[in-house]
């Protein structure tokens, strides 16, 4: 079934989907413990071998000073993770009992939220990018944790896909506490943010099915959305200028800005690795927020035409955003694994905490938009042509 609208589909429907989204939720969390613990990367010169862990990148960015920046990197590559696959064994386990206890559903409908904070797929990308620049200066195995980490993001993988939401909300099914009494206030039919039921109900009801309270619209959407692309395309200015890191080798130290950084895989031969980079670091948040500002704009001036193609515009800007984490990854990655003393180190520089600043911004800008609006305009159109006839 598809959205008669946008034409998005409703609902895959999954065989044995439950029973295969535990099966995998548990391998996950297998894979996740031998990541946290074991070494992800060794790097050699001149006889002297460090290892890196998942932590070891937070741990080096927070005695360089930049503390903020690795609780960042803490939350989305250990913890996120962690609370999702933690959370859905909670929910998957509750649905199989008799009575599931009364917070799952709203468990349940906050895994979504924070499904796009879990970042391992763009912490494995930035290994792989790491490990290729690091190749061809020293010497660089990895470590069992990598190949754990390429089964954790398989089995995330594997988890959305299996995964019948419907299904788990079917088995969470509660009678409906809105509708009683529809004639005696003023009702309208609501689709929840959270779980996604449409219900008929007054705004600040909560929604039969998650316990989320119910609301037409996203409060201030577009003012705060205005707010968070103004407030990324400021940070993006400094974060190109300024260095993201800077290499001591010998008493020498070259810094290096994100653009530097991609010339430099250039120069290296890693085209491949360099247009990759730039892709994640220049093009997605340029063309973010050149989206996110050209969907305002239409809205404001009450546009309805193109709507589909303004939807798929915003899930694709909606996907994509992540993915610009990766140059904070692969700085957190260096940091942690090239740390030989004084004279042959990586060290974070400002540039990359105002990078970081313009991811959060402009993911942050996509969940406070409301696609919705944009139909708005459409169904306020068609209305007024209406009464004018």
């Amino acid at each position: 079934m598809c959205c008669s609208r946008c034409g998005k589909v409703l609902r895959h429907v999954q065989r044995n989907s439950l029973e295969l989204t535990l099966v995998f939720t548990i391998c996950g969390l297998f894979f996740y413990s031998i990541v946290l613990i074991a070494p992800i990367l060794n790097a050699t010169i001149y006889g002297r071998s460090r290892a890196s862990t998942l932590i070891n990148g937070p741990l080096t960015l927070d005695d360089q000073g930049f503390w903020l920046l690795a609780s960042f990197v803490l939350l989305t590559t250990v913890v996120m993770p962690l609370i999702r696959l933690g959370g859905m064994l909670v929910v998957l386990i509750g649905v199989h009992l008799r009575r599931p206890p009364w917070w799952t559903g709203l468990l349940f409908g906050w895994l979504k939220n924070l499904r796009p904070w879990a970042m391992t797929e763009i912490f494995l990308l930035g290994l792989l990018v790491a490990y290729t620049r690091l190749h061809a200066m020293m010497r660089i195995t990895p470590e069992d944790a990598a190949g754990a980490l390429i089964g954790l993001m398989l089995t995330l993988v594997a988890v959305d896909a299996t995964l019948d939401i419907e299904a788990v909300w079917e088995k969470l099914k509660k009678p409906s506490t809105i509708d009683k009494n529809p004639t005696s206030v003023i009702r309208r039919l609501i689709g929840c943010d959270v779980c996604h039921q449409v219900s008929h109900a007054r705004q600040a009801d909560m929604c039969s099915r998650c316990d989320a309270p119910l609301q037409e619209r996203k409060p201030d959407s577009l003012v705060r959305t205005w707010a968070l692309v103004i407030t990324a395309s400021i940070f993006y200015v400094p974060s190109n200028i300024y260095p993201v890191m800077s290499i001591a080798q010998f008493g020498h130290i070259h810094s290096y800005t994100i653009l530097g950084g991609i010339q430099e895989l250039a120069r290296m031969g890693l085209w491949p690795v360099a247009i990759l980079v730039f892709t994640a670091s220049i093009a997605i948040p340029l063309f973010k927020l050149a989206s996110l500002g050209f969907l305002l704009v239409q809205i404001q001036r009450k546009s309805s035409t193109y709507l589909v193609g303004q939807t798929r515009l915003y899930r694709l800007i909606e996907f994509i955003g992540r993915w610009s984490m990766l140059d904070v990854f692969v700085v957190s990655i260096l940091v942690g694994l090239i740390n030989f003393g004084p004279d042959n180190k990586i060290t974070a520089e400002n540039g990359i905490v105002f990078f970081a600043a313009v991811v959060v911004s402009t993911l942050f800008a996509v969940e406070s938009f409301d696609p919705r609006l944009m139909w708005d305009m459409a169904f306020h159109k068609l209305q007024a042509r209406f009464i004018h006839d």
